[in-house]
């Protein structure tokens, strides 16, 4: 749906079945609430449509124009659209922050972008495309709109095997890359700095690194220190977080205590964090130039294919000598 899901370079190997298992089962409520964001449409140009995306306990930074003016919500989105060259979107304050009611709404730029708000404030971002693209055009022969007989716009071919269309066009979506700043990385660690540190300067060095949220979560405070101190000594290249899991797993297992880390990395990304699209990075992995970019540019299938549950980037031959 508009405004979720997320995509993922994590290995999980496949006797890691608890893992897996976990993945899938912590995936279910984030695309329910993701399901529940509110969109609404609003007025726009003639030749456009937009729909605005509700991002609950978040704020965007940066008022536009460093005025921090006040307006109802529908106002503060009407003259958004107006700015739309600098405003990212609204951030509202108050106990009515996340309805329709909001009163105490702000332009705001987005620098940072969707950051998760102490104070309970929530945001709206849009998206808009040309109307054409918005509303499917029948293929020639397919029953009228409304037709009860109509086939699903997408459905599963018995046949094939597959998922194929109907003799209904579908509506065509946004298949652009995503921009930057919709799209976070979450680095899982544990406690091996050198590998950390590796991670980490190959993250620093892909275009886009600064407008993307970074955060290291770690999950052995025994080596906090160490871990925190590599992490530290790369803010000056990326804008950079650390999560701290201070539970001690209830088994002992490896396997458990690395399904216990990525429950946390999940809750803490989709329900505290808010955010819209996230990576999630195993520290011993040292990605390539064009890393960010490929989940930019796959993202859209996400919204587009609801069978889906992540895109990876596990590359059976990604070693040296294999790649550059």
């Amino acid at each position: 749906p508009p405004g979720g899901g997320y995509v993922t370079a994590v290995d999980l190997p496949a006797a890691d079945a608890e893992v897996a298992a976990l993945g899938a089962h912590a995936a279910a409520p984030v695309a329910l609430a993701s399901a529940q964001v509110a969109a609404s449409a609003i007025a726009a140009p003639a030749q456009t449509a937009c729909s605005w995306t509700l991002h609950r306990d978040a704020y965007l930074g940066e008022c536009v124009g460093g005025e921090c003016g006040t307006y109802g919500l529908a106002e503060a989105e009407r003259l958004c659209l107006e700015h739309h060259e600098e405003c990212a979107g609204v951030t509202c304050e108050g106990a009515d922050a996340a309805t329709d009611a909001a009163s105490a709404c702000s332009l705001r730029m987005g620098e940072p972008f969707l950051e998760f708000s102490p104070s309970a404030e929530a945001s709206y971002t849009s998206e808009c495309l040309p109307r054409a693209q918005q509303q499917a055009q029948p293929a020639e022969g397919a029953p009228p709109a409304g037709d009860q007989g109509a086939a699903s716009p997408v459905q599963a071919d018995s046949n094939a095997g597959g998922i194929m269309g109907s003799n209904e066009a579908p509506a065509p979506l946004n298949r652009g890359v995503l921009p930057l700043g919709r799209l976070a990385i979450v680095v899982v660690a544990h406690n091996k700095p050198d590998e950390l540190t590796a991670c980490l300067q190959a993250l620093a060095s892909l275009e886009g690194i600064r407008e993307t949220p970074v955060a290291v979560s770690l999950d052995d405070p025994p080596s906090f220190s160490h871990m925190e101190a590599v992490v530290r000594s790369m803010a000056g290249r990326m804008r950079i977080d650390i999560w701290r899991k201070t539970t001690i797993p209830v088994r002992k297992a490896s396997v458990a205590k690395i399904s216990e880390h990525f429950r946390f990395v999940l809750t803490e990304a989709f329900d505290r964090r808010r955010f819209e699209y996230v990576v999630f990075l195993e520290n011993d992995l040292v990605v390539a130039p064009d890393f960010l970019w490929l989940f930019r540019s796959t993202a859209w299938l996400l919204e587009e294919d609801p069978t889906l549950f992540c895109v990876s980037a596990w590359n059976d031959n990604g070693v040296a000598g294999q790649v550059s």
